[in-house]
């Protein structure tokens, strides 16, 4: 029942993951007209979860069954002894029926534990994966390390880099990559390549989603491996070619992550303005036809009330209204048109 259970949950978790991507990308399903084919792999998944319930009953119906058959042949042989014994006066009818009441009280506790066991096992087979997922510990931590005191001067290092993705073992993307950017608050640095080349692991790297194999990256001089995470990411600020944006408002997104404790609404609002000016988004969020709520307008689960430029605009204007040392552009300006993209820039 376990292990049947675990299959179970196992199961309804690709069955989820099958409805989320459908509903998350339903534009490009029905742009390919292939909503039968995702209606039969959901329907292939809940049919596994279908058999695995059906055997995982059965089990219990013959587990029940057993326990019965124990419980009432138990009684029938106690009832069978007692009258032999009844018969060779060995035993009065008081005795009887006392031996018969303590039994009853003491096979149905016993029926009853029995019953919890077998719902316990299926609650741990469904748990499995709950405990597994608490007890595991990530190779990057979120939190914990060493804070820089003092000025800091954005230096970006990277030292004979060697990189492979832990999803692919048997293909290293870096070999070896070296590169400095100095302190000069207006430096600019463009990585340039053909496509799968490592210019976004670069990325990747700086921000510390993965751990080079070999060499490192350091930040005012010091290995980011041995950094704060949280203190690190709030010295630095990514734009990535896809901007993700949350179902908040326009306000909520730009400054997302920011601590604002200390501010007032006036302060707030002045920052908004001057990363929205910066991004090239202060127009199209003061368009009172098609924003009449301005910063306060909601734009929809992942953005999706708002053009891919105007998305663009917005993870740009999160990015320069924390102030960072260090700006990561992946490709940031990507959907803009041309006069934006220079105004920008």
């Amino acid at each position: 029942m376990r292990t049947l259970q675990r299959t179970i949950q196992s199961e309804k978790g690709k069955m989820n993951t099958v409805a989320e991507e459908s509903f998350s990308n339903i534009r490009t399903v029905k742009a390919f007209s292939n909503e039968d084919a995702e209606i039969l792999k959901f329907t292939a998944g809940n049919l596994i979860v279908y058999e695995a319930g059906r055997k995982k009953a059965g089990y219990q119906a013959i587990f029940a069954f057993i326990t019965q058959i124990l419980l009432y042949g138990a009684m029938a042989a106690v009832v069978y002894v007692a009258s032999k014994l009844y018969q060779n006066n060995n035993i009065s009818i008081g005795e009887i029926s006392s031996f018969m009441f303590y039994m009853l009280m003491l096979t149905f506790n016993f029926a009853m534990v029995a019953m919890v066991f077998g719902n316990v096992a299926a609650v741990m087979g469904a748990s499995d994966k709950i405990v597994e997922l608490m007890q595991y510990e990530p190779a990057i931590k979120s939190s914990g390390g060493e804070i820089i005191e003092g000025e800091i001067n954005g230096l970006l290092e990277i030292r004979d880099v060697k990189f492979r993705y832990p999803t692919k073992t048997d293909v290293q993307v870096l070999k070896g990559v070296s590169l400095s950017v100095d302190n000069d608050s207006k430096r600019v640095v463009a990585l340039c390549g053909t496509s799968g080349c490592g210019k976004s692991s670069i990325i990747s790297l700086i921000e510390r989603f993965y751990d080079p194999e070999e060499g490192g990256v350091f930040f005012n001089g010091r290995n980011i491996a041995e950094l704060d995470p949280k203190w690190y990411h709030s010295q630095i600020a990514i734009v990535q070619q896809e901007p993700v944006l949350f179902s908040g408002t326009i306000r909520e997104n730009i400054t997302y992550g920011l601590d604002l404790d200390d501010k007032s609404e006036d302060e707030i609002t002045s920052l908004i303005d001057d990363a929205c000016r910066q991004s090239n988004a202060f127009d199209f969020t003061h368009d009172t036809d098609l924003f009449p709520l301005c910063y306060e307008t909601l734009v929809g689960e992942r953005g999706v009330k708002l053009s891919g430029g105007q998305k663009q605009r917005i993870a740009i204007a999160r990015a320069l209204i924390r102030k960072p040392k260090l700006l990561l552009l992946d490709e940031a300006t990507s959907a803009l048109d041309a006069e934006s993209e220079h105004q920008v820039q």
